[in-house]
């Protein structure tokens, strides 16, 4: 089961190293005074996160192995599909797939002008301080905070940077999910997130979902935030609302199932507070 961990942004944020589990990988400053961030000790503790949950792969291809196109990292040279169609790949083609195709800003999901904004996207989403600035974003929720392990240092610095930064104001929800066919979603921790999520629009404040591609893990997350809060009644009518929104949703299909089964709590949660 995952965990969940709320942060909120300060002056005086723990190190990675500080922050185990690694659902509370929020990625701030050193209390050591030299500002640097202890990747290196985070990432030794951290080795056996698998890297490959960062992509769903399905397996459709028939390519043999992923053989990334030197000009457009996401694609195969060899069978010209995507990498996710593969059965896997490795953690720097998975790096460079992510840092190539994943876009900067997110989906808005939500764009309520009573109440604060739903934006679903992929991890450069999270630290693009203009968008977050313009549209508000006072709740980033993280349903990959091992990224780093991914990425690398250059992701863990362009959190650093985020996170040091005087004009932007916001909290973190950091949720430990795999986009792996073992995941286990839990109903109290998806309800718990979506009531942090429906207080801070109601406060006219936008939020966040991001996961590494914006494509599985916030997708699902988003969905059930969309029957917990009444405006869909079904997960399949929460998937072409996710669809209409960002062409790109694609859930991991044990996600669906699980969310299937979570449907009638879901709206049984919505019918309450009417």
């Amino acid at each position: 089961m995952a965990s969940m961990i709320l942060s909120a942004k300060c002056s005086g944020m723990a190190a990675i190293r500080d922050c185990e589990p690694i659902s509370a990988i929020v990625a701030h400053t050193s209390p050591a005074g030299n500002g640097e961030v202890a990747f290196s000790d985070w990432k030794k503790s951290s080795a056996n996160r698998p890297v490959m949950s960062q992509i769903h792969f399905t397996g459709s291809s028939n390519c043999v192995q992923f053989q990334a196109n030197p000009f457009k990292a996401d694609l195969c040279q060899a069978c010209l599909g995507k990498i996710g169609n593969h059965s896997g790949a490795t953690p720097r083609e998975i790096s460079a797939a992510l840092e190539y195709s994943v876009d900067q800003v997110p989906s808005s999901i939500l764009p309520n002008a009573r109440n604060g904004k739903l934006f679903v996207g992929g991890y450069k989403a999270s630290i693009n301080k203009t968008f977050l600035i313009n549209n508000q974003v006072c709740l980033i929720v993280n349903t990959c905070p091992s990224l780093p392990l991914t990425m690398g240092s250059k992701y863990v610095k362009q959190l650093k940077n985020r996170n040091e930064d005087s004009s932007l104001n916001f909290r973190e929800l950091t949720i430990d999910w795999q986009d792996s066919a073992t995941q286990i979603i839990s109903l109290s921790e998806i309800t718990d997130t979506y009531k942090i999520i429906g207080d801070t629009l109601k406060t006219g404040e936008s939020a966040l979902i991001h996961c590494a591609q914006g494509k599985s893990r916030s997708v699902i997350l988003a969905m059930g935030f969309l029957i917990f809060s009444g405006v869909c009644l079904s997960v399949d009518e929460a998937l072409q609302w996710m669809k209409d929104k960002r062409q790109m949703s694609e859930p991991n299909p044990v996600f669906i199932l699980q969310l299937k089964e979570m449907e009638k709590h879901l709206i049984a949660w919505a019918r309450n507070k009417q």
